[in-house]
């Protein structure tokens, strides 16, 4: 279509792709018409898209990096380190010859209850190794040389360590302790070493160069440089339970602030900025720029912010799958003089839990259009210019930022700058940066600031301590005006929870952020002021949080300068279109909805992770799999889980093994997780049930039929433990998780191989898709012979597991892996199990996404009310009532004991977990009804059963899908049970109401089957319907608390033993050019509504 001229391209449902070959960065035109059944047509105005880079590349761009800060000293192989050493509990260190977290040397006095000794530590590439290599060798004896326990414990003992050339000599008080040679390192960075539980003081740290130079003397006289421990009032230093270092250089802290050695290498010191001025000759009609980093990216064009967005280009294995973005900058780009701006830090190059790398590069090119047609490029090469020494001090995603307002470059990305400082900077190559050559364009929505909280409350629990309660846990970053003199220093640190005097294991004072379960995140941000009258914004861009509350400490009382209207909390995550809601009469469920969902959005940033907050924050794909389908009825995820698939088959091993966490972390391996693995399969098959998306199945096969190929092959026959089977049974090999988290362990051998069955029915079904019968037998045997397997050694033969659980119940029933004539008495089974632990939730994430619609599939609809409105522990809404505004890692993260004190039971628990919010999932297949069909997938025709149970009187919500908003609400009303839905244009629906012993079924007040768009069934209560909106009223019905341990008739529903969850396409036309070739997804509907 060529400004509104095309022959027409007829569709009558989502998704119908247009597959042929498109040229690079080429404008698209496109409109819709509609035609009812009347013949009226009505049509869209005239749009656009663009196509991609495709084979085009870069037109000569070059990747361009920077020095880092003057690291004087850092390279230098002889040196000595000096500190005054006092051990407070357990034992107190030095750490130096810092290279990155997997790198240095770390030295302690250790002051046990009958020996001092000193203990040193290497660790190379991750791995520790003693410094003899004497088997059982724990160190020297401190106290055979005359060094007591009162010399490092009631007073300082002062620790040298003398490097030459790889040589060591070690001394304490004066005493050659030890001497060995090792290969020759550098100094690195040097600072305390403090392992869990341990405790120690410090003082006069000295570090000088073989000539006798100082590069650091530190007395803590003033403000120490490091980002955390204490600084005491008569010039000490102590740190507990952390790791600390500073770069010796030139006398003092190149960073002003350190960090942990597991937050990175010294690559997280001050972000990166480039720049490059250029002339544009006249007015530009168009101008497109393309971005990609090493690292993380912000742009700015003639002073005016590029990205709206955060963490761009994307998490990803950059070796791999670097991934680019495109901005249309027409506006931003003026006539004559202009300049180009860039921040570039470490983002998700470089984390404890993954490193990808440690150099940060950019890439850019900018398209020039004039009205005249003539066209200009300008590229990153060696014309741009580079700076290290910005207001941006340190940038770390999860430890923190710290932004020091006097570093501040005025006027740096506008035209004439004064370039004082800035240097040419360096060309370098993708090689050398470990990145992939070749950038691809995302089609994922980026992280946006998606809602501003504004604190609920404020208090100043301690003198110069303020906090703030936003009401919600969530991720993100904060908004802080600040006023106060230059120089001023506040500290930021975040938090889920606070300390209170009945929280046993406290950490703080009470009213202060709780920070024990953040494990060695820091999550901790330093603002230094510049002094503007009119206030400085404090706003950090590359660092996350996972926070409910945010911590403000300061001195000389600045905390109380900034004003509670000018803090907000930014909530950040993936810009994708949210697609369901759900309400409910009962309050205390529907805190359990929005809590699942928020824990959804807290842990959708570019990639499904666990947790926002700590120092983990992987892609694990368990997680992601049994969340997924929950996630495609809260948004409008299918690019979302379309990356992901493909960061999983990027780290699909040679036995075709996925790893358990996508992007393919850097200590991961290929080895077959169940219930992780399986993600390979699960999530694709899931995404088309939701959409209706055939491509996704296509895009993704060949990589499930290697996943479960590799689990056939890695499969072997064993006995396991207290279930020992003469025929054995496949079990895999390697590291397992199992039921994670679950409060009644269900062994491997029954999770493994369920999930083993399952994988293989989901490709066999996924092979009859596409047409592909061969591959369609063959899984289906496989599937076969591990439900016989799974029956043989983890189930008596007559409906009862072994292992008596409730996910191995689950499990059974949902994956059909019960002989059938057995399914019933297995039913029976999982409800008598919940009634002896009085509707008690045990499972762990492997049963949470199913055990409800286990119960209620089989005809015990009311035990799963009573199991989901549970209050007591353990209980999903017991997680509500402890406070939780988002769902819990473990059932026992926080616990009230019988003496009202309450427990943080696991240190580094995390409360923004949402595999424990899986069970929203049921919430709208079954108590609003909404569900697909898997014959005719993507809501093209659904099936509507909406199930009342429990205390609820009604409940009502919503699905998004791509053919139009489906709508379900359900209440009491007069002794009548009525139901209200909409289905959407072009779809069809059966729908099966709740009959509940009523006398007659109306609708909009005639009966059923006389309206207009109904059709009645053989089956009494079952409907189908034409698209539109309905009314039905079932008269006189016994609305009562059923018996849960009796079973009512079956809802009927979809194939749901081959159905886990999904995610979505976008509404009327999306488009991506990948190598020249376009992906066209277009909706032209024909409108069969019943009513106007």
């Amino acid at each position: 279509m060529t400004r509104g001229t095309a022959a027409p391209w007829k569709a009558i449902f989502p998704s119908a792709d247009y597959r042929g070959t498109l040229s690079a960065q080429t404008r698209m035109w496109w409109k819709v018409i509609v035609t009812d059944q009347n013949g009226t047509t009505a049509e869209s105005a005239p749009a656009f898209f663009e196509t991609g880079l495709g084979n085009n590349g870069w037109a000569g761009a070059q990747w361009i990096t920077a020095e880092q800060l003057d690291a004087s000293g850092f390279d230098i192989k002889s040196f000595t380190v000096e500190a005054d050493v006092r051990v407070d509990a357990g034992a107190a260190g030095v750490i130096f010859g810092v290279k990155d977290r997997t790198q240095y040397y770390a030295w302690q006095i250790a002051a046990g209850e009958e020996r001092v000794s000193w203990r040193p530590t290497l660790w190379e590439t991750g791995k520790e190794y003693a410094s003899n290599p004497e088997p059982g060798w724990t160190g020297v004896s401190l106290t055979e040389l005359g060094i007591s326990k009162a010399d490092v414990t009631e007073k300082f003992a002062r620790l040298k360590i003398v490097s030459e050339k790889g040589k060591i000599t070690t001394y304490i008080n004066g005493i050659q302790i030890y001497q060995n040679s090792f290969l020759p390192f550098s100094l690195g960075f040097v600072g305390f070493y403090e392992e869990s539980g341990e405790k120690g003081t410090f003082d006069n740290l000295k570090v000088t160069d073989e000539n006798g130079k100082v590069l650091l003397d530190e007395k803590f006289d003033g403000e120490a440089g490091f980002s955390s421990g204490v600084r005491n009032e008569d010039g000490t230093f102590t740190v507990e339970n952390d790791r600390f270092c500073i770069r010796a250089t030139d006398g003092a802290a190149a960073i002003a602030d350190g960090r942990t050695v597991n937050s990175g290498s010294y690559v997280n010191a001050p972000a990166l900025m480039f720049r490059r001025e250029f002339s544009a000759k006249a007015a530009v009609t168009s101008a497109r720029l393309y971005v990609t980093s090493a690292g993380n990216y912000e742009m700015y064009l003639n002073g005016q912010t590029v990205t709206d967005s955060y963490f761009n280009p994307g998490r990803t294995d950059y070796s791999r799958n670097l991934l680019y973005q495109t901005y249309d900058v027409t506006s931003l780009v003026q006539s004559g003089q202009n300049a180009i701006g860039a921040y570039v830090g470490a983002g998700w190059l470089h984390t404890k839990w993954n490193n990808f790398g440690e150099k940060f590069g950019l890439l850019v090119r900018l398209d020039l259009t004039y009205a005249d047609g003539t066209t200009e490029t300008v590229v990153t090469d060696g014309n741009w210019k580079s700076y290290n020494n910005g207001p941006i001090r340190y940038q770390d995603y999860m430890n923190g930022e710290t932004y020091d307002a006097r570093y501040e470059v005025e006027n740096w990305h506008t035209a004439g700058c004064k370039e004082e400082g800035w240097i040419a900077a360096k060309v370098t190559t993708a090689g050398d940066l470990g990145v992939s050559k070749t950038p691809v364009y995302t089609a994922t929505p980026p992280i946006r600031a998606g809602e501003e909280l504004v604190p609920k409350f404020y208090s100043s629990p301690t003198a110069n301590v303020v906090v703030y309660d936003f009401g919600q846990n969530m991720a993100g970053t904060v908004s802080v005006k600040i006023k106060a003199p230059a120089g001023t220093k506040l500290k930021f640190t975040y938090g889920e929870i606070l300390n209170e005097k009945k929280l046993e294991n406290s950490d703080g004072n009470p009213g202060t952020v709780f920070r024990k379960n953040l494990s060695d995140a820091q999550a901790t941000d330093y603002y230094i002021c510049k002094g503007d009258p009119d206030g400085e914004v404090f706003s950090p861009t590359m660092t996350s949080h996972g926070f409910r509350y945010m911590q403000i400490e300061g001195e000389n009382k600045n905390v109380y300068a900034v004003m509670f209207s000018d803090v907000k909390a930014l909530a950040l995550y993936t810009d994708l279109s949210r697609t369901g809601t759900f309400e409910s009469s009962n309050e205390l469920l529907n805190r359990y909805y929005l809590n699942s969902y928020w824990s959804n959005i807290s842990n959708f940033l570019n990639t499904p992770t666990d947790c926002p907050q700590r120092g983990e924050r992987t892609g694990w794909a368990g997680d992601a799999q049994l969340y997924s389908r929950t996630a495609t009825f809260n948004l409008d995820a299918i690019t979302f889980f379309e990356k992901y698939c493909k960061d999983l088959r990027l780290g699909q091993g040679s036995n075709g093994g996925i790893p358990e966490a996508a992007p393919a972390p850097t200590w991961g391996s290929s080895n077959v997780v169940n219930g992780w693995s399986d993600a390979m399969v699960i999530i694709p098959w899931t995404l088309y049930q939701q959409y209706g998306d055939v491509r996704v199945l296509e895009e993704n096969f060949t990589a499930m039929t290697r996943e479960v190929d590799c689990l056939v092959e890695n499969s072997t026959l064993t006995e396991y433990g207290d279930l020992e089977r003469p025929d054995g049974v496949a079990q895999q090999p390697g590291a397992q998780y199992g039921d994670w988290t679950t409060l009644e362990p269900t062994n491997l051998l029954v999770t493994n191989n369920a999930y083993s069955c399952y994988s293989a029915q989901l490709v066999s079904k996924a092979a009859t898709v596409l047409g592909k019968t061969e591959e369609a037998k063959k899984y289906a045997d496989i599937a076969e012979q591990y439900r016989k397997a799974w029956v043989r050694a983890c189930t008596d033969g007559e409906g009862k597991t072994l292992v008596g659980t409730q996910t191995s119940y689950a499990l059974g029933l949902q994956f059909h892996l019960f002989d059938e004539e057995d399914r019933a008495a297995a039913a029976k089974n999982l409800v008598n199990l919940l009634e002896e632990n009085n509707y008690a939730t045990k499972v762990g994430f492997l049963g949470i996404n199913i055990l409800h619609a286990a119960l209620t599939e089989n005809g015990y609809a009311e035990a799963a009310y009573r199991l989901i409105e549970n209050e007591a522990y353990p209980s999903l809404l017991y997680q509500v009532k402890m406070g939780g505004t988002t769902t819990f890692e473990v059932w026992n993260a926080i616990k009230e004991t019988e003496d009202n004190t309450l427990q943080f039971t696991n240190m580094y628990s995390s409360l923004n977990h949402y595999p424990y919010g899986a069970a929203a999932e049921w919430l709208y297949r079954y108590v609003l009804g909404i569900d697909t069909d898997s014959e005719q997938t993507g809501y093209r025709h659904l099936y509507l059963h909406p199930t009342p149970g429990g205390t609820l009187t009604y409940a009502k919500g919503s699905y998004q899908s791509h053919y139009g908003k489906i709508e379900s609400a359900w209440k009491y009303e007069n002794g009548d049970f009525v139901y209200d839905v909409t289905i959407p244009a072009n779809a069809t629906a059966t729908l099966t109401l709740p009959l509940q012993g009523g006398t007659e079924v109306l609708e909009s007040g005639k009966k059923a089957e006389q309206s207009e768009g109904v059709t009645a069934t053989d089956t009494a209560g079952v409907y189908e319907l034409s698209s539109g909106t309905y009314s039905f009223t079932v008269k006189g019905v016994s609305k009562g608390t059923a018996d849960p341990t009796e079973p009512t008739v079956s809802q009927t529903v979809s194939d749901t033993s081959v159905q886990p969850s999904g995610s979505a396409n976008i509404p009327l036309i999306v488009g991506a050019c990948v190598a020249g070739a376009l992906v066209l997804a277009a909706v032209v509907v024909v409108i069969l509504k019943k009513k106007s």
